[in-house]
């Protein structure tokens, strides 16, 4: 038996024999099923999920989440179930039992009518909602205005209204349904009047017999009134006196009323408050918007084409391939009359393409294949006359082949489904990953495991949350949440020094959101309990980011008074893990910036996601945001972010010009900046970052588009090359390594400069320090490693026993002639003795230092229990030798410069003692005492070289 068969098996048995036996909650859950069948409990969930939407399961919302056979309810008490079969409670379900001659309750939870609806649960999951409460507000709904532009699909949504409020019950499966359209009678109130209401024989000539009107045909049913801007104000105000009332009068019955039960549905393609009265626009409480079909995702929009396509493929009774040229001009188009715009030009394009293929002969042929050559003239002309190649990256993840159309396909197979199951596989993903974490070991590959899972997820929220309607509720609910988080990384960046972009923001909020509207759905699935544990590991491996996520749940708490549980807790911590990280890539950085509450961060992320990479950066800017607020934020950026590569910056308003004159004098790169934000423009710019074009390269790509200003910013002078010299423990010893390799370079001088920095200094400020924007450094070179990831780095020690040889061929080559390396390596050896640096570099005699060195590292070696590698050793030669020399004259390095000394001192009473010890004859030969601040560095030297807490 397959996994599917044994859980129905369980499932059938079960709910038998509870039913039997009398038992109230009758129903079986995963985890016993788990119990039972030891099928894996992700997958006994996931199966059950399947076979409550194939109609074969009743799920019971409580907690924990019940399973019933669908065959075993129905026979056990004679009832037929349809629609959704999810209810919250039992007493919900028992209700059919008790009530099943109610033929309401016969149809309960039919709500999968407007699921054929493309955008269900995308951009039109809000207005949808809005039918739903229409529909079912007592006693009889509410009346529904539907607004949107010509072929926008208002007489098909007013269509699938009426299907679900059937469906469910709330009007008779007879019920009427009567479109009236209102144009027709816009110049002829008394004619209006009558088509409503009807008339009395005699009540005007013409009028030979009674006859009945709109209105009382559809007594207990829906009148659609389409066009309802044409109906006049008379009209209007005889409507609303029946909307008012449930009374009516036909013409001629002065003092007759007659009653009908009636639900209306209205359409207009204008602005209602331009177009209706007040008085009757009052009585429309639901007013739905539909959005034209520019304004739909992309995804929506392929589906679209996919459905009309799939409706002639069956028309025609053949296959169709459409060829990705085709489809992508589809894609592109902006149809003036919308879908139903679009519907008829596929109607076309499938007619020509089939009578093309009749003269071919099409009996022979698999498909009907459809080119751009058989697209109505009009959309092949305007995507040749574009200068926009929409064979781009804009269609990346939709379009990458033909788009075949078999006349058997399930209709809906390409609908993007955002309900709980993909939260739940992300949560059962991540729990899987977290099993695997140990208190005691940090690993770093399986925390990447895990972000890279967090990221992908966070992407789906982003695109789900793109796809909302302008007018959907859920925007209002976002705007808040988005400010106080944006409020929040404000306080902790000024008080912690937390960077943060407004992408991160943006992720954050939509996360939070969903965490929120699946709250419940996520509690059924116990994942706080089961999420628990991994709370207190976290916080013993990663302190600072428990810390951080720790005041951002707190922050939220208390000013919107969300309380966030331990499963959001520990995916924040998760990732915030390295988050402040620079990106280090060489690629050249972008920058969004629009004015509004998301809107490049939006646009930023939807970008990042679509070309696979993250590019772009963003920052959401306030309405009232000048170019100099403008400015001021780009120069904080440079300061904090390496833009030596160059940088471009794409603004959706404002002065290019002011910006190109505030930015003149950074000397961060080359800056491009572009006017005119959207979407496909920064998706275009990020596909030529991504093949590594130059910011001139990028710059005239998007100067041969319509629509778009833009300027270049070329540094002032191009930095010259350069090699930083440092040294752990002192300028000093820097500056005489750097005059001992300007000795090596001597007979073939470089064009670059030898630069010596302070170690500290380095080490602090990163690729911030202001030396790298005035030079082109290649690499750095001296007794320790200050971690800057953008420059190459080579120990002292390497050039002398050549173990990074092929490095420092690299950076020779980038600044002597290429024929000339060979001879000047031969002489950097030549120099770059062991002897020969420490008699360059000491006042002392280098063959007595060496041999009382020796015998010192020796025994600090035995009595550490450390065998040390041969660049340790080489290392501390060096390192030594400039030690002894800063005592015999005096220079040696002051404790009060150190911060951590007196804890030093506290926890490492062995290590100073074992040096004390190893180095008791050199202090007595030279009659020095090596001071707590020496042994202190040297502690932080072999820190990196060895495990000393091992």
């Amino acid at each position: 038996m397959t996994n599917r068969e044994i859980i129905i098996k369980e499932v059938k048995e079960n709910n038998l024999e509870r039913i039997n036996n009398g038992i109230k909650e009758f129903g079986i859950t995963a985890q016993k099923l788990f119990e039972k069948t030891s099928i894996n409990r992700s997958l006994t969930s996931h199966c059950l999920s399947v076979l409550n939407k194939e109609g074969k399961i009743i799920k019971i919302n409580t907690r924990p989440v019940y399973f019933i056979d669908l065959e075993i309810f129905e026979n056990s008490f004679d009832v037929e179930l349809r629609g959704e079969l999810i209810y919250k409670n039992f007493e919900e379900l028992m209700e059919i039992k008790e009530k099943q001659k109610d033929p309401k309750i016969f149809l309960k939870n039919e709500e999968n009518v407007f699921m054929d609806v493309i955008g269900y649960n995308g951009s039109l999951a809000y207005q949808i909602e809005q039918c739903k409460i229409a529909v079912k507000y007592p006693p009889k709904g509410l009346s529904i205005l539907i607004v949107g532009s010509t072929g926008s699909g208002k007489s098909f949504l007013a269509g699938k209204i009426y299907e679900y409020a059937r469906a469910n019950g709330y009007i008779k499966r007879d019920a009427p349904f009567l479109t009236f359209n209102c144009a027709k009678y816009s110049n002829n109130k008394e004619l209006l009047s009558a088509a409503l209401f009807g008339y009395k024989k005699g009540a005007f000539t013409g009028a030979e017999t009674d006859r009945e009107g709109i209105i009382e045909n559809a007594d207990g049913g829906y009148v659609f009134l389409d066009e309802i801007h044409r109906l006049p104000p008379e009209g209007q105000e005889q409507l609303f006196f029946f909307m008012d009332k449930g009374i009516f009068a036909r013409i001629g019955e002065n003092e007759v009323y007659r009653k009908a039960d009636v639900r209306f549905i209205f359409a207009t393609t204008e602005d209602p408050k331009a177009v209706l009265l007040n008085t009757f626009l009052r009585r429309i409480p639901i007013i739905i918007k539909k959005p034209p079909l520019r304004d739909r995702p992309l995804n929506e929009k392929f589906q679209l084409i996919y459905h009309f396509f799939k409706e002639e493929s069956h028309l025609i009774s053949h296959n169709i391939r459409i060829s990705r040229h085709a489809l992508k001009i589809l894609m592109d188009a902006d149809f003036e009359g919308n879908i139903g715009q679009l519907k008829n030009d596929i109607t076309i394009t499938c007619a020509r393409a089939y009578n093309r293929e009749d003269i071919m002969e099409r009996g022979e042929r698999e498909f009907i294949d459809i080119d751009f050559m058989m697209l109505p003239e009009y959309l092949v002309k305007n995507a040749i006359n574009s200068k926009t190649n929409y064979i781009d990256s804009l269609y990346k993840g939709y379009i990458t082949e033909d788009l075949i159309i078999n006349k058997s396909d399930d209709i809906n197979f390409l609908e993007k489904n955002f309900e709980n199951e993909i939260h739940i596989q992300f949560y059962d993903s991540v729990l899987k990953l977290l099993s695997e974490i140990k208190m005691d070991n940090k690993d770093d590959f399986l925390i990447k495991k895990i972000q890279k899972l967090i990221d992908e997820y966070f992407k789906k929220l982003i695109l789900n949350m793109n796809s909302y309607s302008s007018e959907d509720i859920r925007h209002e609910r976002f705007y808040i949440l988005y400010k106080c988080i944006q409020d929040m990384f404000s306080i902790l960046k000024s008080k912690y020094d937390i960077r943060y972009t407004d992408n991160n923001i943006y992720k954050f909020a939509c996360f939070i959101q969903t965490s929120m509207e699946h709250q419940y759905s996520l509690m059924l699935q116990d994942y706080e309990s089961e999420i628990n544990e991994y709370v207190d590991i976290l916080k013993y491996s990663y302190p600072h980011e428990y810390d951080t996520t720790y005041k951002i749940i707190n922050f939220i708490k208390i000013n919107l008074d969300i309380s966030l549980g331990k499963v959001e807790m520990v995916i924040i911590i998760l990732y915030l893990i390295n988050s402040g990280e620079e990106n280090y890539s060489k690629k050249i950085k972008a920058v969004l910036i629009a004015h509004g509450y998301s809107t490049a961060s939006s646009i930023a992320n939807v970008a990042n996601h679509l070309l696979g990479i993250d590019i772009f950066e963003s920052f959401d800017m306030p309405i009232d945001t000048t170019t100099a607020d403008i400015v001021e934020k780009l120069k904080q950026y440079f300061k904090e972010v390496n833009t030596s590569k160059g940088v471009i910056i794409l603004v959706d308003m404002g002065s290019l010009e002011e910006i190109y004159k505030g930015l003149e004098r950074v000397h961060h790169g080359d800056i491009g900046i572009i006017n005119n934000l959207t979407t496909k423009l920064a998706l275009k710019v990020g596909s030529d970052i991504n093949q590594d074009l130059s910011i001139e390269q990028i710059i005239n790509n998007v100067e041969n588009l319509d629509g778009y200003k833009c300027k270049i910013i070329y540094t002032e002078q191009k930095r010259q090359k350069a090699i930083i010299v440092t040294c752990f423990t002192g300028i000093g010893t820097a500056i005489k390594i750097k005059d001992l390799l300007i000795k090596s370079l001597s007979e073939h001088p470089p064009n670059a400069n030898f630069i010596v920095c302070n170690y500290l200094d380095l080490e602090k400020n990163k690729y911030n320090d202001d030396i790298f924007n005035k030079f082109d450094v290649l690499a750095i070179i001296g007794t320790e490693n200050p971690g800057i990831k953008e420059v190459p780095f080579l120990y002292l020690e390497d050039l002398i026993s050549d173990n990074e040889g092929y490095v420092f061929d690299r950076i020779l080559k980038d600044i002597i002639p290429k024929q000339k390396v060979f001879q000047v390596k031969q002489s950097i050896m030549k120099y770059f003795t062991l002897e020969g640096v420490l008699s360059y570099i000491t006042i002392l005699n280098p063959d007595k230092i060496v041999n009382q060195l020796e015998n010192a590292i020796e025994m600090l070696q035995y009595k550490l229990k450390k065998q040390f590698s041969n660049d340790t050793i080489i290392c501390l030669y060096i390192h030594l030798s400039c030690l002894i020399e800063r005592l015999v004259t005096k220079t040696q390095l002051e404790e009060e410069d150190i911060e951590n000394i007196k804890a030093f001192r506290e926890e490492n009473k062995d290590f100073i003692d074992i040096v004390r010890s190893s180095f008791s004859y050199i202090e007595s030969y030279y009659s020095v005492t090596i001071p707590l601040s020496e042994i202190y560095y040297l502690y932080q030297i072999l820190s990196v070289k060895l495990d000393l807490k091992s």
